[in-house]
């Protein structure tokens, strides 16, 4: 039974994680590229059970259930993907909370999966102000930006007018 579940959930993730992070002809990586189901496997293997079960049964929700989340009548691997945004989309924007916990849910993780790549960080240009030797991610290190930015937000003192307060 177990192993079925995670083969449902696994294309539940999966079907997420390209419908957030779509193959693109922009430079910014896609799902492919960043991982991010085998990303989100290592991920859930560092959380307590409690915590897996949960996402596990997140992904089988939204495959198993969009038959009547996405009023398709199909699971949500079997949407073409443009429809799979668009109702992650519809989700989020819902006015019921019950849509938008799910919607949330899964573009909050989706997004930690996927922002959470170097190749990704590279691509938005983050970098570290000091050097981080147990990081592993590559991110580059501009020491001297800490310094620039601190200069940039100094606000002046305002004038004295000579009188007491």
């Amino acid at each position: 039974m177990t192993s079925l579940i995670n083969r449902i959930a696994d294309k539940g993730l999966a079907s997420l994680a390209e419908a957030c992070f779509p193959e693109c002809d922009s430079e910014a990586p896609d799902f492919k590229q960043t991982e991010m189901v085998a990303r989100t496997h290592e991920y859930l293997a560092l959380l307590p059970k409690e915590q897996q079960r949960l996402l596990t049964a997140l992904f089988v929700l939204v495959e198993l259930g969009s038959p009547v989340l996405t009023k398709t009548g199909r699971r949500f691997s079997k949407l073409p993907v443009a429809q799979r945004t668009a109702a992650i989309n519809a989700w989020r924007a819902s006015t019921f909370s019950g849509h938008r916990m799910v919607g949330d849910a899964v573009k909050g993780l989706m997004t930690m999966m996927y922002m959470s790549h170097p190749d990704v960080m590279q691509h938005v240009g983050e970098f570290r102000v000091c050097e981080h030797p147990d990081d592993g991610t590559g991110i580059r290190t501009r020491a001297d930006e800490l310094e620039h930015h601190r200069s940039l937000s100094q606000i002046p003192a305002a004038p004295s007018d000579g009188g007491e307060a």
